[in-house]
């Protein structure tokens, strides 16, 4: 026979349900779910406007992207067929706040892999998320995510060597909760809305394997008032645009332009790519790397860092960036940039083309060679031409 429960059972039922413990698991920040639309891109930019529409729920997609990415890559190593994969970092991060009324506070513990810094770095992500505001986590590692460990394994990556970008919305006594922008993309889920899980050792393990400053990063961004209006947006996003196209330095993140100080920007880039499509140049370029790389030739001259992958992703932003210029009412402009971004997808099949049959045969077709030159130029003077209508600081000069 059953006995029922006393008036002591009951009390400490009561007792532990309402101990400090449970208060320690946290509240679940509920926030719009952005997913990255490629594979290889936008993590970074999906996170970051998860984070500014929790705070501004109407600024569109489009409007962050081409406030980050445009141009996206844009930067060239003279001499090398190599380009790079665009960081975002402080000050990319700092211009997003100044536009939409918020604080950026990044993480005092960047670079820096300690117990003591690591304990500092995960109270600071509690507090934020028992404030109701979610934070962004750069420079994770996927290699100590489960869905991702056999990808990278199969690929033959190890711990450091892949990157993400993800969004904390939670914790518990386990573990944190977070958001993946790249849930769609890969497959993990169908929706992308669902919160997924990971064990304090192993989140640990994730924020401190990426040497540098990808360690121990984050990024919040705290309302401290309104957006500024939309076309004072607009015309600081196109102005700054502008001074990445020119190649000004200042208009990167410093930390992404100290990393590459020996490489062109912008137009600068596209020149400097041009001098070495000459088939003289190129011949030599790629015999010096083909003996250097000998089997890793292909998947390096196409993979991330490549000039292909500079085609890629711009053609990906610019593709955003016309949306972004149809939604403020701008169709010359949404139509300069679809035409933009089909020159960038051009400019990837050609190069792809010339460097799998030079790969093949130790030559390449010179009428595929002519095609890339034309394209790079044309992509030069379609940037230039759109850039300068649209900055009203050039137009008042």
């Amino acid at each position: 026979m059953r006995r029922a429960p006393t008036l002591l059972t009951l009390l400490l039922f009561l007792v532990v349900a309402l101990s400090p413990c449970c208060v320690e698991e946290g509240a679940m920040v509920q926030i719009e779910y952005v997913p990255q639309s490629d594979q290889a891109i936008d993590c970074g930019i999906a996170g970051i406007a998860m984070l500014i529409k929790h705070a501004c729920p109407e600024v569109g997609y489009g409007e962050i992207v081409s406030s980050l990415a445009m141009p996206c890559t844009c930067s060239y190593i003279p001499g090398s067929l190599a380009s790079q994969a665009t960081w975002l970092w402080d000050e990319d991060y700092a211009f997003q706040a100044s536009l939409y009324g918020l604080e950026y506070v990044s993480s005092p513990h960047q670079g820096n892999a300690t117990g003591a810094h690591y304990d500092e770095y995960l109270r600071e992500i509690k507090d934020s998320i028992d404030q109701g505001v979610p934070v962004m986590i750069g420079g994770w590692d996927l290699y100590y995510d489960k869905f991702y460990l056999d990808r990278l394994e199969g690929w033959g990556l190890g711990p450091g060597q892949a990157g993400h970008n993800i969004v904390v919305v939670g914790y518990d006594r386990e573990g944190i909760h977070y958001l993946d922008p790249g849930a769609v993309v890969n497959q993990r889920d169908e929706i992308g809305n669902v919160t997924f899980f990971q064990r304090y050792d192993d989140f640990r393990l994730a924020v401190t394997s990426l040497p540098g400053p990808g360690t121990l990063h984050y990024c919040i961004y705290e309302k401290v008032g309104d957006p500024l209006p939309e076309d004072e947006r607009s015309r600081l996003i196109r102005a700054r645009n502008l001074a990445k196209f020119y190649g000004d330095p200042e208009a990167y993140d410093q930390v992404y332009a100290e990393a590459y100080r020996h490489s062109a920007f912008g137009s600068e880039a596209l020149e400097a790519l041009r001098q070495d499509l000459e088939p003289n140049n190129l011949s030599q370029i790629l015999s010096q790397r083909k003996t250097h790389l000998k089997e890793g030739f292909l998947a390096s001259s196409l993979g991330v860092g490549s000039v292909r992958y500079m085609c890629y992703t711009n053609a990906w932003a610019a593709g955003w960036g016309s949306a972004y210029y149809e939604e403020t009412g701008d169709e010359e402009g949404a139509a300069m940039m679809a035409d933009l971004s089909a020159r960038f997808r051009e400019g990837d099949a050609l190069f792809t083309e010339i460097i799998q049959a030079y790969d093949r045969e130790g030559s390449w077709n010179p009428d595929d060679l002519s095609q890339l030159q034309t394209t790079v130029e044309e992509i030069d003077r379609l940037y230039a031409a759109l850039q300068e209508e649209d900055d009203p600081l050039r137009s008042s000069e």
